[in-house]
C-alpha cells in the first residue's frame, strides 16, 4: 500500500498529520528500533530538588565544627533545624578540573553532568545529560510537568553564554529551557489546564488511527504505535492537569507582577514556587539556579552594597 505523503488522520471534523511512514515512499529508511519503558511505578511518590548557589558559600557560617551524627548545625543552617535528623550534609568533594575551558562555566554548567570532568562533547566542556534529566526520563510522565527548571538570573543582557546560568542539560550542548519570570513560573503552574474538546479530538483522531494500522507493514506500524503512544501520553497529561486543579479551586499565592526589584525577595518568590510545584505534586524533579556563575554587568544587591556591583568582578574579589 502506498499512502500520500500528506495523508491525515480524522475524525470530528479535524485532521492530524501522519509520521513519515515507509508506506508514503518505498525510498525512506527503516525506522530505529523502539526503546524499552523501564520506567518503575512506586506508591510513594519519590522528589528530587537540586538548588545551586555558585561562587561557594561563606565558609565560617556554613560548615559544621562536628562530624559524624552528633554534627552541629553552623548559623546558615540554622533553618534546617526542625529536620536535621533526615538531613546528610556532605562536604570536602571537588571536581577535577580541564585546563583550556573556562573556570566559571566548568562550575554549574557540569554539576550535574553525568560525564567525567575529561569527556569533552561540546565546545570543551562534559555536558552530557544531567542527573535531573536523567530521573525525569523515569519518573517524569507521573505529573503534568516531567522537570522544572527555574533560575534567579535577572539579568535582560545576552553578555555572557548559557554555560555560566544552566545546569540543566537533555543532551550534549542542548540545555534545558530555565524559567526566570516568576509570572511566567505561576502561569505554567496554576495557569488554564487544557480542555476538554482537544482530548475528545484526540480520541477521534486516535480511532482513525486504529483502522489504518491493519493496512500498513511491520516499520510503519511500530512507527505509527510510537505515534500514538505520544498522542495518549498528551491526552494523559491532559487529565493529569485536570486533576491537578481539581484539588484546589484557587491558587495558593497570587499571581506575581513579574520580577521584583529587590534581590531578596525575588528569592524568595522564585523558592516559593519551587516548592509550591512540589507540594502539588506538579512535578517531582525540579532545579533551582540562585544565581548565574558570572555575569560581566552591573547589578543590585540590596541590602549588602549601597550601589550596583558588576556581578562577574564581584565573583572575584568580594568576601
Amino acid at each position: 500500500m502506498l499512502l500520500p505523503r500528506r495523508t491525515f488522520l480524522r475524525g470530528l471534523g479535524v485532521g492530524m498529520a501522519l509520521p513519515l511512514l515507509e508506506a508514503m515512499s518505498p525510498a525512506i529508511t527503516k525506522a530505529a528500533e523502539p526503546q524499552s519503558d523501564s520506567s518503575a511505578v512506586s506508591n510513594t511518590p519519590r522528589r528530587f530538588a537540586f538548588i545551586y548557589t555558585p561562587n561557594g558559600y561563606n565558609q565560617a557560617t556554613f560548615l559544621p565544627t562536628r562530624t559524624g551524627d552528633d554534627w552541629d548545625l553552623p548559623r546558615a543552617l540554622e533553618p534546617l533545624a526542625p529536620v536535621r535528623e533526615h538531613v546528610t550534609l556532605l562536604t570536602g568533594l571537588d571536581r577535577t578540573f580541564v585546563g583550556g575551558t573556562g573556570v566559571h562555566a566548568q562550575c554549574g554548567a557540569c554539576w550535574l553532568t553525568s560525564s567525567p570532568p575529561q569527556e569533552t562533547l561540546d565546545g570543551g566542556f562534559p555536558t552530557n545529560i544531567t542527573l535531573d534529566q536523567i530521573i525525569s526520563q523515569q519518573i517524569g510522565r507521573d505529573t503534568v510537568i516531567p522537570s522544572l527548571e527555574l533560575s534567579c538570573n535577572d539579568f535582560t543582557d545576552n553578555k555572557e553564554t548559557k554555560y555560566f546560568e544552566c545546569i540543566s542539560w537533555l543532551s550534549p550542548g542542548c540545555a534545558a529551557g530555565v524559567e526566570k519570570d516568576p509570572r511566567a513560573v505561576f502561569r505554567r503552574l496554576f495557569g488554564k489546564p487544557a480542555n476538554r474538546h482537544v482530548r475528545s479530538v484526540l480520541d477521534a483522531v486516535l480511532a482513525d488511527a486504529h483502522s489504518l494500522h491493519t493496512r500498513l507493514g511491520t516499520n510503519d506500524r511500530r512507527k505509527l504505535d510510537e505515534y500514538l503512544q505520544s498522542v495518549r501520553e498528551t491526552e494523559r497529561r491532559i487529565e493529569l492537569a485536570e486533576q491537578s486543579a481539581a484539588r484546589f479551586s484557587q491558587p495558593p499565592l497570587p499571581e506575581p507582577k513579574g520580577v521584583p526589584e529587590n534581590r531578596g525577595d525575588y528569592l524568595r518568590l522564585m523558592a516559593e514556587l519551587f516548592v509550591l510545584a512540589f507540594q502539588q505534586d506538579l512535578t517531582r524533579v525540579a532545579t533551582l539556579v540562585i544565581d548565574p556563575e558570572r555575569w560581566d554587568s552591573p547589578r543590585m544587591f540590596h541590602g549588602v552594597f549601597d550601589k550596583p556591583q558588576n556581578h562577574h568582578v564581584l565573583t572575584h574579589t568580594k568576601s
